[in-house]
């Protein structure tokens, strides 16, 4: 019944069976159909959910702070089933240190490799450069200085999101250069 694309009870005999195949996020994880079963007249239904899709659509959030919640991400997603069919969106929110937040980029990537498709956004996930991070760019002189200062902006209150966001992944790109 109806234009519904996700499964739901509309009422005790009333049922929207979704769609065979999921087509989008925030829908329905996977696609389905209903079987039902009537005893008799005036008997209530039995509804039984059976897959039929073939693509699994995910969207997750996760705050990072540290290389250890990479890890577990990763793992938590190594461990779903049919990860060839899994189709995801991974938002990332957070602060990482420089060298974090660039191996985080190269382990999606693997990540990737495994799902159907992986829509990762990364724009809520903020730089943190350590001491050591500043030292791999540069010990002194100019590249050192243009890390400070793209640093002081990425945190700097007074500059729009946009600017702040700009800044951190222009420091990012200087380490990974």
């Amino acid at each position: 019944l109806g234009d519904w694309h996700r499964t739901m009870q509309a009422g005790p005999a009333t049922w929207y069976a979704g769609t065979p195949e999921a087509d989008r996020f925030n829908s329905q994880e996977l696609g389905q159909v209903l079987l039902v079963e009537i005893a008799g007249p005036g008997a209530p239904p039995t509804v039984d959910p059976r897959r039929t899709g073939t693509y699994r659509w995910i969207t997750r959030t996760e705050t990072v702070s540290s290389p250890a919640d990479i890890d577990r991400i990763e793992a938590q997603i190594r461990l779903m089933p049919d990860l060839s069919s899994t189709i995801m969106r991974l938002a990332l929110e957070g602060a990482l240190p420089l060298t974090a937040r660039a191996g985080a980029e190269q382990r999606l990537a693997q990540i990737e490799a495994a799902l159907f498709w992986l829509e990762a956004d990364l724009g809520h996930l903020s730089v943190r450069p350590t001491e050591e991070d500043f030292e791999r760019i540069d010990f002194q002189g100019v590249l050192r200085e243009a890390a400070g200062t793209l640093q002081a902006m990425a945190a700097d209150p007074s500059l729009t999101e946009l600017e702040r966001h700009r800044a951190g992944e222009a420091l990012v790109q200087m380490f990974l250069m």
